[in-house]
C-alpha cells in the first residue's frame, strides 16, 4: 500500500508529459509518419533547453500548433496554457517543446493530423490522472470518499438493525409528500374516500417491503355501478425470502365524479402518487434493500475505507 500511496505525490515535467503522451499513440506516429525527427523527441532531443516546472495543478490545458522554421523545417510547438501550479495564481502559457520536422511538405497532412491528435490525448491525459490536481484537492477528495464509505458502512448496519416499512408506511410516506407538493388539492374537492390496502389496516401481520425491485401503478377507471376508482398496487419483487415478482394492493381512491374533468384529477393524481413512490423509495433505498445485499454493501465499504483512510493520512501527513 505505501508503495502505492508514494506514486500519487509523484509530479511530472511538462516535457515528462509530452514523454507520456508520445508513448500512448506511438503506435499511430510509428505507422503513419515514419519519422525520426518524432522518434527522437520521445528522448527528449527537442525538450532540453525548455523550462521544467513541476504541474501541480490540473487547471491547464495542452495545445499545439505549427511554426515554419526555415524553408523546409515546420516545428510543431506544444504548451502548456493555464494554471500549472498550486501556489500560481494568474494562468500562464508555457512552452514544452518544438518538435522540428524536415521535408514536411511530404507529410504535411500526417503532420496535421498528429498536432491534433497529440492535443487530443494530451488534454484527455491531463483530465484523468490524479498527479496534475493540487494537494489541497486530492485531500478534499480523500476526505469526500472516506465520509460517503462511512456513510455506506452505517447507513447499511441502521437499516439491519432498524424494523423494515409496511405497505402502509409507504402508503401514508407517499400520501404525505403527494399533499405537501401540491398534487392532492384537485383531488380533494372531489373526493368520496382514500382506503389503503384493507389488510394492511385489519391483520396484526402486516407486509414488509425488503426489496426495491418493484413499480408503483396507478390505473384511473369507471367503477361497476358508479364513479371513478384509482386503484394502486405494487408490482414487482419486494419480499427479499421469496424473491417472486406479484402484484399486490396498495391503496385505492374514489370520487362520484364520472366527468372528463374528474378523470383528468384521477389519472393526474396517479401519476403523483406513482412518482413520490419513487422518489422516497430512492431517497431511503437502504431501507427497501434485502439483507444480503445490506451485508455485502458494508463487507465491501470496510475493506475500501481502511485504504481511503491511509490515503488520507499519506496526504496529510
Amino acid at each position: 500500500m505505501r508503495k502505492n500511496l508514494n506514486k500519487i505525490l509523484e509530479r511530472m515535467t511538462g516535457q515528462e508529459l509530452l514523454s507520456a503522451v508520445l508513448e500512448i499513440d506511438k503506435g499511430y506516429y510509428d505507422s503513419y509518419l515514419n519519422s525520426k525527427e518524432l522518434i527522437d523527441a520521445i528522448t527528449n532531443r527537442y525538450t532540453a533547453g525548455f523550462k521544467k516546472v513541476l504541474l501541480t495543478n490540473n487547471k491547464f490545458e495542452f495545445d499545439t500548433e505549427f511554426e515554419l522554421v526555415l524553408g523546409d523545417e515546420l516545428a510543431i510547438n506544444c504548451y502548456l496554457k493555464g494554471i500549472l501550479e498550486e501556489t500560481q495564481t494568474e494562468p500562464v502559457n508555457l512552452q514544452i517543446a518544438a518538435i522540428k520536422v524536415q521535408n514536411f511538405d511530404k507529410i504535411y497532412n500526417q503532420m496535421t493530423a498528429f498536432a491534433k491528435r497529440l492535443k487530443y490525448i494530451g488534454n484527455q491525459y491531463i483530465k484523468n490522472n490524479e498527479h496534475f490536481e493540487p494537494l489541497s484537492e486530492l485531500i478534499k477528495s480523500s476526505e469526500m470518499k472516506v465520509e460517503r464509505l462511512q456513510k455506506i458502512i452505517n447507513e447499511s448496519k441502521k437499516a439491519l438493525e432498524n424494523k423494515r416499512d409496511t405497505l402502509f408506511d409507504l402508503f401514508n410516506h407517499t400520501l404525505r409528500l403527494v399533499k405537501e407538493n401540491g398534487r392532492y388539492d384537485d383531488f380533494e374537492k372531489i373526493i368520496e374516500y382514500v382506503l389503503p390496502n384493507e389488510n394492511e389496516l385489519v391483520n396484526t401481520k402486516k407486509v414488509e417491503i425488503t426489496n426495491y425491485e418493484f413499480d408503483i401503478k396507478c390505473i384511473p377507471n369507471f367503477g361497476g355501478s358508479e364513479g371513478i376508482y384509482l386503484d394502486c398496487y405494487l408490482d414487482g419483487c419486494f419480499d427479499e425470502d421469496t424473491k417472486e415478482y406479484k402484484k399486490h394492493e396498495f391503496a385505492t381512491f374514489k370520487t362520484l365524479k364520472t366527468d372528463i374533468d374528474a378523470m383528468t384529477i384521477m389519472g393526474a393524481l396517479g401519476g403523483a402518487i406513482t412518482y413520490y413512490a419513487a422518489e422516497y423509495v430512492n431517497r431511503n433505498i437502504h431501507k427497501y434493500t434485502p439483507k444480503a445485499e445490506l451485508i455485502n454493501d458494508i463487507k465491501q465499504a470496510e475493506s475500501k475505507l481502511s485504504d481511503a483512510v491511509a490515503r488520507l493520512d499519506y496526504l496529510r501527513g
